[in-house]
């Protein structure tokens, strides 16, 4: 069964009709702000990853030279010809090592400014 009457007493609990409508309000200007600044660091962050694509970091180990951008993809690869065959696997993946370590580190440097806006810590930064 159904309640068909009500009296005052049941609806105490509810806010008027003006103070939810203030409440929305004031929520949905933070969320505007909010979105607002997530939509000017969404576009921050597309125009570093455009640098990044634009940096070259470069290693070489015995006459192999790797080079990657800083967004971590291989440009080139450069063996000298008097490089022995058979010590080459080597080289060339301690040339990746190396040349991939140095473009995390380029590429954290410039990520670093944006993810402090965002109130965020890179990995080992602030810690003393």
């Amino acid at each position: 069964m159904y309640k068909t009457s009500f009296s005052k007493k049941d609806f105490s609990s509810i806010p008027p009709l003006c103070s939810l409508q203030s409440i929305w309000y004031r929520h949905c200007m933070v969320s505007f702000s909010q979105a607002k600044d997530l939509f000017r660091l969404q576009q921050e962050a597309k125009k570093i990853k455009k640098q990044l694509k634009s940096i070259h970091v470069e290693a070489e180990a015995s006459g192999v030279k790797v080079i990657v951008t800083a967004e971590m993809e291989v440009v080139k690869i450069e063996i000298a010809p008097e490089v022995p065959r058979d010590s080459l696997p080597g080289l060339l993946i301690d040339a990746l090592n190396r040349s991939l370590k140095k473009a995390q580190l380029v590429s954290a440097e410039h990520m670093q400014g944006l993810m402090g806006e965002m109130g965020m810590q890179m990995p080992g930064q602030g810690q003393e």
